[in-house]
């Protein structure tokens, strides 16, 4: 058999759902918790691939909004058996590449906006003189 002209890629499989049991499944809410409480640089897509539940579920928990949120308590995932120690580690390492990443990146181009307290500071010192001048004139008008 001739050797192929073309290098092709290798293909990636797509990796099928996992199954939680039953009784893992209320567990979730739990993990999720923990994930955005303790690793704040992780996405919501990068929770959805590590623990395995949905964006909408996710943003219940942030805004304290789920069904169950005055029960849900912070546990660490791999307590829980929803994955291993090896790909919590490795979740938090890209994670925390991509966030530094971001933050080169943004530095890289240019100033971001300014905050509240720079811009309102500015404007009533801008303010400020004028009102002086107004009152000062319309005294003299009296006068």
């Amino acid at each position: 058999m001739a050797a192929p002209k073309h290098k092709m890629p290798n293909v990636r499989q797509k990796r099928a759902p996992r199954y939680t049991p039953v009784s893992k499944r209320q567990d979730k809410p739990d993990a999720v918790y923990w994930l955005i409480r303790n690793h704040p640089e992780f996405t919501d897509s990068d929770i959805i691939k590590l623990i395995g539940t949905t964006k909408a579920t996710i943003a219940k928990i942030r805004e304290r909004s789920h069904w169950n949120a005055a029960n849900i308590k912070a546990v660490d995932p791999v307590t829980l058996g929803l994955c291993s120690q090896l790909e919590l580690d490795l979740a938090v390492s890209r994670a925390g590449a991509k966030f530094e990443r971001a933050q080169k990146r943004a530095a890289k181009k240019g100033a971001a906006l300014k905050s509240i307290a720079e811009t309102t500071a500015a404007d009533t010192a801008e303010e400020a003189p004028a009102s002086d001048e107004e009152t000062a004139s319309a005294e003299q008008e009296q006068n």
